[in-house]
């Protein structure tokens, strides 16, 4: 599977230029069931290859975009079949803040500490992505529970307030470490466990 991001009434988005597996392999599973899902493809500088399937009446090819939201707000599903590890993903994060529910795979979610089909949806392989976007195409009900539990995780994990919060409690706890080492005169430096497991609170 390709990098990237997709999504679609029924209308997916995929994001990036990398979403030639995802058109070949994936699609054209999904079309055989359903022929009526549209394919939006989003991201900066497509390729003349990228570009030659919005000649499919299925694929709209947008180019560079100011905004993604539009795109992800009115999308029936994001798809991120990404196939090497990136770290966090902030393409897919940007769609469940958008509460619109995403199917991934592995690698799009290796760094987030997500809950596997309640606030996501997994797919291992070209098969298996097709069969999860056509169940989730066909259970509108699942779809809106994965895009508010997707977007609750974003705003409990991911929101800069959150964040900040947690920079502050560690950078509160590193000075009350530092005192009483200064207090003890101990000028060693702390172990590395100590501000991994500070990180982790």
């Amino acid at each position: 599977m390709g990098c990237s991001t997709c999504q679609l009434l029924h209308s997916m988005v995929r994001f990036g230029s990398c979403s030639f597996d995802f058109i070949d392999d994936i699609m054209p599973h999904v079309w055989e069931k359903r022929p009526d899902v549209r394919v939006w493809i989003v991201g900066m500088d497509p390729s003349p290859r990228l570009l030659a399937y919005a000649q499919n009446k299925n694929i709209n090819v947008t180019g560079t975009v100011d905004d993604m939201r539009p795109y992800l707000t009115k999308a029936t599903l994001a798809a991120a079949p990404i196939s090497y590890g990136v770290g966090i993903q902030n393409k897919v994060l940007e769609a469940m803040a958008c509460a619109t529910p995403v199917i991934a795979s592995q690698q799009a979610i290796s760094a987030l500490d997500i809950e596997v089909g309640k606030e996501i949806v997994l797919a291992d392989d070209p098969l298996d992505f097709a069969k999860k976007v056509i169940s989730s195409l066909d259970d509108r009900e699942r779809r809106d529970s994965i895009g508010r539990a997707g977007r609750q995780f974003v705003e409990r994990n991911h929101d800069w307030t959150v964040i900040t919060a947690r920079l502050e409690e560690v950078y509160t706890q590193s000075l009350y470490h530092q005192s009483i080492r200064d207090n003890r005169g101990d000028n060693e430096k702390p172990e590395l466990g100590e501000f991994m497991g500070i990180m982790k609170e």
